[in-house]
């Protein structure tokens, strides 16, 4: 029954989210759903008013109780400061050459399968950086542990029927019609195990003495300051956050960049040129030469402004009664930007 409700509920919302965009003149619209207040923004400047301009009333979240309290174990971490991306990217470049030089010769030998070497290739600099841990060249566990929990925590935000209704949390998961509790826990537990398993696999070498001085293994050794929360449970939930969320992104971001030479092979062909006049055919390109290839650094940003590599329509929420246009949008609204 859930299923079919749920099925139901999408289906007239994406059917309203349609004929807003193309039939109703107006470029905001509200409407309730279970007794829940949605507004659909259909413009750019009512998202420039709403979300920008009024960003601190409009920059909230709703609850979403399937991804926010079913699904994921992660509580809020902040890794120290010497992990943060930027300080990584630079930190670490001898990881990603050894790693890219793997994905070139992986391309050369079975260039069909350009996505599964993109995939390695992504797993094993973040495995590397954040527990030290070198992937095997197939099937490896945490790899696979890592892609399972992408998989079974992919459907988009706010779709499920619980988030309509959160009070169907506490519906048992043996519920004839509860198969979205059972999908959670069963989500939940691979998220629990992505989180564990690589961080007693560093305890182990650290215990050894054979861990490598890298993220998670430094982590253990350094004192920080936890705010009086378990030092454990920070350092796992960092090293959980930053392969689920950095392999998916980097693998979208690389196979874009695939598609974009596919599709204009004249900008491939002038950013060819670029590398064989400033590099030539001797050698790879290194990280010390970004700024001798202009185009070729601006081809990259704009392959990443080109196709977004994250989600760009999660909801917002109000945090605070609003009038818009002397229309009332009270507190707690969902706010869904509409527009592409």
């Amino acid at each position: 029954m859930e299923a079919v409700t749920l099925s139901v509920l999408v289906a007239a919302t994406l059917t309203l989210f349609v004929f807003v965009k193309n039939e109703v003149t107006g470029d905001i619209v509200y409407f309730n759903v279970l007794g829940k207040s949605i507004v659909s923004i259909n413009s750019y400047k009512v998202a420039n008013d709403l979300l920008d301009k009024k960003g601190a009333i409009y920059s909230d979240r709703p609850r979403l109780p399937m991804i926010k309290e079913l699904r994921i174990f992660y509580s809020q971490a902040n890794c120290a400061a010497e992990f943060q991306a930027h300080v990584v990217a630079t930190s670490y470049r001898p990881v990603m050459l050894r790693e890219v030089k793997v994905l070139l010769q992986n391309l050369l030998t079975t260039p069909n399968s350009f996505v599964v070497h993109l995939k390695s290739m992504a797993g094993a600099i973040i495995m590397m950086v954040t527990y030290g841990h070198q992937i095997a060249p197939e099937n490896d566990e945490f790899v696979k542990l890592a892609e399972d929990v992408h998989e079974n925590a992919s459907e988009a935000h706010g779709s499920s029927l619980v988030d309509m209704l959160p009070i169907l949390k506490y519906v048992p998961a043996w519920l004839p019609g509860a198969s979205f509790k059972r999908k959670a826990i069963f989500a939940r537990q691979l998220s629990i195990k992505m989180r564990n398993a690589p961080f007693e696999m560093v305890q182990g070498h650290l215990a050894a003495g054979t861990a490598r001085p890298l993220m998670t293994s430094s982590l253990l050794e350094d004192r920080f300051n936890t705010d009086g929360l378990d030092a454990e449970d920070i350092i796992k939930n960092c090293g959980g956050v930053v392969y689920s969320a950095g392999a998916d992104t980097t693998v979208t971001a690389l196979t874009n960049f695939f598609l974009a030479m596919m599709t204009y092979p004249h900008v491939q062909g002038r950013a060819q040129k670029e590398l064989d006049l400033v590099i030539g055919r001797d050698r790879i390109p290194q990280f010390e030469d970004r700024f001798e290839l202009p185009y070729l650094s601006a081809l990259i940003m704009e392959t990443l402004r080109w196709k977004a590599v994250s989600p760009l329509g999660i909801p917002h929420c109000t945090t605070e009664n609003d009038e818009y246009r002397n229309t009332f949008i009270p507190k707690a609204t969902v706010v869904i930007a509409n527009i592409s």
